[in-house]
């Protein structure tokens, strides 16, 4: 066995990086392994979060053998970003068909000396040194301490002002950047992922600031104007490169923001002139569009081709949150046209594929979910909910003491209590990643009835994993037969409320 590891490592570190020009047109494996020094023996697990581009997150968890070694593997169609977390995080990146090697020392908690101390070997060793590298100088620096400041220039700067202040921002991080530029002289893969690092937080800060600056000035949404070409600054990170992949949790966010705030808003300011005269450039939300207006404005407003198809695959994805296969099997020769790319176009067909199979056979995607959770708190808790309230339809609201949206649905949902009063239905209200203390405070100010359950750090981290729970608030719909019917972020009270009615019929 041992003369098999040193074998495998042994090809791990002698494996070529010198790389042709990829295609990327099908899944190829990639293997990391490693090696923790001084490793805690009350935590033989590393916990490992895989960002593929208009996928959900993947999480696994790979266990420590008693020499401090392990490995895990995947398959990815082009570059992948990996977070791998032990007592802190360290991030690492692949391309597909990498084989990569690392070590550190398991009694570093702190990210910036884990940043400082981790070795690398294999392919992408050069690469995930550079990026190391880049992480500590950027946490270094301190550049996230820069929140108050913010929320101050949100709170109270108008547009032109903020757009200043964006500018500010982004021009400390240019600095940043040629500082890494200049003192590591990085692979240029690096370079683009450290450019891609850098954009977030003003990008971030851009879509922030209408709703924020509104609420501080206490005027309602819709009833100021806003001029579409205050997000042009998100055409800045284009054109998109396959190389931007590697940075899978940035384009990630970044493509959320795209949709959202930029090609849905130009779609919405053609509308809004049509319906409401108003002025070029300027939107009113909301208006409602038909689909095939929606995805033929978010074709005509995204002009970079690859970004263009990465709009489309997420705006597809983010239908199926609410279980609407229709939508996409009504648009599949629009979609064969306009989605090329195998790492677009063949996970959202699998993803199809599975909510169909869920939606006709709902007893066996559900018993496969909670199947999952054997041997986790997780099943304890759950199988406690199921028990206590056997014979009635379970609504279940995951949420947590920092959630604003969680927070706001809380009158929702006690209206919702309010009209179910008199039938068999139970609202259980489970909090995560939350101090007990503020999370009796909460309780104590909304006023809720209901059944109430409070996890602990341990418990939050299986409940998440188990159910695969991406951010709160994250709801459940169990019926009578105690089979998860539905789940997701979008079966806010309001939504639910027709369903629940549906489930109390059966």
């Amino acid at each position: 066995m041992v003369k098999l590891y040193c074998f495998f490592i042994l090809l791990l570190l002698f494996s070529c990086s010198i790389r042709k020009e990829e295609k990327y047109q099908e899944q190829k494996q990639v293997i990391i392994a490693g090696r923790i020094q001084n490793f805690d023996s009350d935590k033989m697990n590393i916990d490992v979060n895989i960002y593929r581009i208009c996928q959900e997150r993947e999480t696994i968890t790979t266990n420590i053998d008693s020499l401090g070694n392990f490995h895990f593997s995947f398959n990815c169609y082009v570059p992948t970003q990996i977070s791998l977390t032990y007592k802190t995080n360290v991030s690492v990146q692949a391309h597909p068909g990498d084989s990569l090697f690392l070590e550190f020392d398991g009694k570093i908690n702190s990210n910036i000396e884990l940043l400082k101390n981790i070795r690398f070997s294999g392919d992408a060793a050069q690469l995930n040194k550079d990026i190391a590298a880049f992480q500590s100088l950027y946490y270094s620096a301190n550049l996230d301490k820069e929140c108050s400041p913010l929320n101050d220039a949100i709170a109270n700067y108008d547009i032109a002002e903020f757009e200043l202040y964006l500018d500010t921002l982004q021009q400390k991080r240019d600095e940043l950047f040629e500082k890494f530029v200049s003192t590591v002289s990085p692979i240029n893969d690096a370079k683009v992922w450290a450019s891609v690092f850098l954009k977030q937080v003003v990008y971030e800060a851009l879509v922030a600031y209408p709703l924020q600056h509104q609420f501080a000035e206490q005027t309602l949404p819709g009833y100021c104007y806003l001029p579409v070409s205050y997000y042009n600054r998100l055409l800045n990170m284009t054109p998109i490169e396959y190389s931007m992949l590697l940075n899978g949790s940035g384009m990630t966010r970044y493509i959320e923001k795209y949709l959202l705030f930029y090609a849905m808003f130009k779609i919405l300011a053609v509308e809004s002139q049509k319906q409401h005269n108003t002025k070029p450039g300027y939107f009113t939300p909301p208006i409602q569009l038909s689909d095939s207006l929606v995805i033929a404005g978010l074709v005509k407003n995204t002009p970079d081709q690859l970004l263009r198809q990465m709009i489309l695959a997420e705006h597809f994805r983010k239908e199926f949150e609410s279980l609407k296969t229709d939508y996409y099997g009504n648009n599949m020769e629009f979609i064969n046209q306009h989605i090329k790319e195998p790492f677009l176009k063949e996970p959202l067909l699998k993803k199809y594929e599975q909510i169909k199979e869920r939606l006709e056979n709902p007893q066996i995607a559900s018993d496969a979910i909670l199947e999952k959770l054997e041997g986790s708190s997780a099943k304890q808790i759950m199988d406690s909910i199921l028990n206590r309230n056997k014979g009635k339809v379970i609504y279940i609201d995951c949420w947590a003491d920092y959630c604003g949206p969680c927070r706001a649905e809380m009158p929702n949902s006690k209206n919702l209590m309010k009209k179910m009063i008199d039938k068999d239905v139970a609202f259980v209200y489970v909090c995560i990643e939350s101090k007990e203390k503020s999370w009796k405070a909460l309780l104590d100010e909304f006023q809720l009835g209901g059944q109430h359950y409070w996890l602990t750090e341990e418990q939050s981290s299986d409940w998440k994993k188990g159910f695969n729970i991406r951010g709160v608030p994250w709801y459940f719909l169990i019926d009578k037969q105690k089979t998860i019917t539905e789940f997701g972020s979008h079966l806010r009270p309001n939504i639910a409320e027709g369903k629940i009615l549906e489930l109390l019929k059966k």
